[in-house]
């Protein structure tokens, strides 16, 4: 196998499958994209693994070619093999053969690729030479470049399924995430450059296209690679992450494109949370809840703030990652986030949820999002104490296995923001008897709660992850018998408002016990 000459390895090393096809225009385009490549000077070597021995005396520069012939179409475990051999402490560049590269490599100089790879979604050029970025919505599954440091980890990665096939970019994706490292898509800032005029280059066409080949027939026949995918949007920063899990459950799948190491994708037993994640997942929450209380903000954030300042007289940073678990239209995160930045101090926002409808409100409210994950929060990728503060508003009632989400909490955490509602008490309890258990069931199929909470039981769990800093009663009485609120009770329920009200001043916690009250508690995670 051919190494890298000591004196020519300065640059970025770029692999690709160079291959000859029998369309006459499709070839053209496949060599002006390696002469171009050949051309860039921030490019110290291009490695051509090829299935066959093919004829470069048409191509200038060939000091700068090293071919190594392989006889088998190009997997991404083969390819971060043969840059780990070759590993000269460089910066890596895998990309398919119809991808070229411009001035923008310049960009990689100094950047630290540490646990860090880039994936490039591409930009395609037009019939009048002109360049038009996938849009994100399409972009965010469809990378034709990645950039990287060797050594490249392969432990605990599957990625023996072959490059150019659709689902690769998003699969390879979420076996890197899954690895460790730490996925980005800045190709508003390193542009690679695909050249395809053979085909209709409409991205809603070959999109169409694409999930019409996703079938468990296709995914058999190596036609397409299979879930779960990792979904990477584009950003103009080169520390920006913006990821989007797909966590759904797939059926059992034999994989034949898995030629070195086979993935199966498991079918999951069903859970007593299934039908609450299906409530989100299919919109029944939404619809339900169309407005996703958005009234009832404004006075929980004035419930908040005061855990939030205490949250930032004992963290001291100068800048705050924020996870928002669960966070429905994103206006916990978007204001939170204000009052913090009003005290000069910058913040990183992310968001986790079931929804993918929830999750484009949160993008809405939030544009300055830097990662977007539709999933649960009892396993992710995120790296351990990967942010200093995460929301768990009115969220932890919804999980369905609540050990694991506070095993995840207490890895991913440094501190977590519960606000929690006490429906273990005695008014509902009453009336759940009265109703034969009608009262939880309209409250699961209104609002998807599966747990009912008393204030020691949930006190247990939090201090199963640290401690607890400061916990408060809420008193959310006082908002039922406001102005806005009263308009939507009647007469008993108003009587009932008022009694828990005057417990309340007598003792939160009793009332708790007595009335449905909530509690909004900083837990600093060890």
């Amino acid at each position: 196998m051919p190494l890298i000459p000591p004196e020519i390895s300065a640059g970025v090393q770029l692999i690709v499958q160079y291959f000859t096809c029998g369309h006459e225009d499709r070839q053209k385009e496949l060599d002006a994209c390696l002469r171009q490549n050949l051309e860039n000077r921030h490019i110290g070597r291009i490695h051509l693994l090829t299935e066959d021995m093919p004829d470069l005396s048409r191509f200038g520069n060939p000091d700068k070619i090293v071919l190594t012939v392989i006889r088998e179409r190009l997997t991404y475990e083969r390819a971060f093999q043969y840059a780990n051999q070759h590993d000269n402490g460089g910066t890596w560049v895998l990309a398919n053969a119809d991808i070229y590269f411009d001035e923008s490599l310049r960009h990689l100089r100094g950047v630290d690729l540490t646990g860090r790879i880039f994936a490039l979604t591409r930009h395609d050029i037009q019939k009048d030479g002109s360049l038009k970025m996938i849009p994100p919505v399409y972009g965010q599954g469809t990378q034709d470049a990645w950039i990287f440091r060797t050594p490249v980890s392969l432990k605990n990665m599957s990625a023996g399924f072959r490059l150019g096939v659709p689902g690769c970019d998003s699969r390879i994706a979420y076996e890197l995430g899954k690895a460790g490292y730490r996925i980005s898509n800045p190709s508003r800032k390193i542009i690679a450059r695909h050249l395809d005029l053979t085909r209709e280059p409409d991205p809603l066409s070959r999109a169409r296209e694409y999930r019409g080949m996703n079938s468990e027939e296709n995914i058999r026949a190596g036609k397409v690679v299979p879930p779960p995918y990792l979904y990477v949007f584009p950003t103009g920063s080169l520390n920006g992450i913006r990821v989007w899990e797909q966590a759904k459950k797939y059926a059992e799948v034999g994989t034949e494109l898995m030629k070195r190491r086979p993935v199966l994708t498991k079918k999951c037993a069903k859970r007593p949370g299934d039908r609450q994640e299906n409530m989100y997942a299919s919109g029944a929450y939404i619809a339900n809840n169309p407005t996703l209380d958005a009234e009832d903000v404004p006075w929980k954030i004035t419930k908040l703030v005061p855990l939030v300042d205490l949250f930032l007289q004992r963290s001291g940073h100068a800048g705050v990652r924020i996870l928002d678990v669960g966070g429905g239209a994103g206006l916990y995160l978007k204001e939170i986030s204000d009052h913090i930045r009003a005290s000069n101090i910058t913040v990183e926002k992310h968001a986790v949820d079931l929804s993918v409808e929830m999750l484009r409100r949160q993008q809405e409210n939030n544009p300055d999002l830097e990662s977007v994950v539709e999933g649960s929060i009892e396993k992710t990728l995120f790296r351990d104490k990967e942010f200093d503060l995460v929301l768990m508003v009115d969220v932890l009632e919804h999980v369905s296995d609540v050990p694991a989400a506070l095993r995840e909490l207490k890895r991913i955490a440094k501190y977590v923001i519960f606000k929690v509602p006490m429906e273990n008490n005695l008014y509902y309890n009453l009336l759940n008897l009265i109703k034969m258990g009608g009262l939880r069931r309209d409250i699961f199929r209104k609002v998807g709660h599966l747990n009912f909470y008393s204030f020691g039981t949930l006190r247990r769990q939090l201090e199963s992850i640290g401690a607890m800093v400061r916990c408060d009663f809420t008193n959310v009485f006082e908002f039922y018998l406001s102005e806005g609120y009263h308009r939507k009770t009647g007469l008993k329920e108003r009587m009932v408002f008022s009694a828990a009200a005057y417990v309340f001043r007598l003792s939160p916690r009793l009332c708790a016990r007595l009335f449905p009250d909530s509690v909004a508690c900083l837990v600093q995670c060890r």
